[in-house]
Parts: C-alpha cells; structure tokens; sequence
C-alpha cells in the first residue's frame, strides 16, 4: 500500500469519526490530509478542538503505516496550522 492509499484510507474514516461539519472538507493533498474550517469558525478554538479528535481518531488505528501530516486551514485561506501524528 502506498503512503497515498493509507492517507486515503485514514482520510475515509476520519470524515465517519469527526462531527459532520468537517466530512466535506477532508482532501489528501500533497502528502498531507487537508482539513478546510467553515467561514463563521474562530480559527484557534476550531483547530484546537479538531487536533485533539484527530488524535484521539488515530491511536484508535492499531497498526500505523505512515506518518500522517494534517494541514487545517481557514476557508479564507488567511491562516493555517499543521501537525503530524508518527507512526
């Protein structure tokens, strides 16, 4: 499996794991998994709460193939934060 099928296959079971306003905006894009936060959302506090359920949703995977890069970026294109879980 390449690293783009397994940041595939995370990116599927992310947009069933985090609330329904982030299952749209879940892309692979350049090795990373691209996260696009609503228009209304104060930037810091979304991005936050989003990085602790993308880590709590990842140590559920057992077997880690991949280190996993994520990019959350504000729909404005303004600001952006990114993190990286290790396999």
């Amino acid at each position: 499996m390449t690293e783009s099928d397994y940041l595939n296959l995370v990116k599927v079971y992310l947009s069933q794991e985090l609330p329904g306003i982030f299952k749209t905006t879940i892309a692979v894009t350049d090795g990373a998994i691209r996260l696009t936060l609503p228009a209304d959302s104060i930037f810091d506090k979304e991005f936050s709460e989003l990085k602790m359920l993308i880590i709590e949703s990842v140590e559920r995977i057992r077997v880690k193939e991949y280190d996993m890069n994520f990019s959350t970026w504000a729909s404005t294109g303004d600001e952006s934060r990114d993190f990286t879980i290790n396999k």
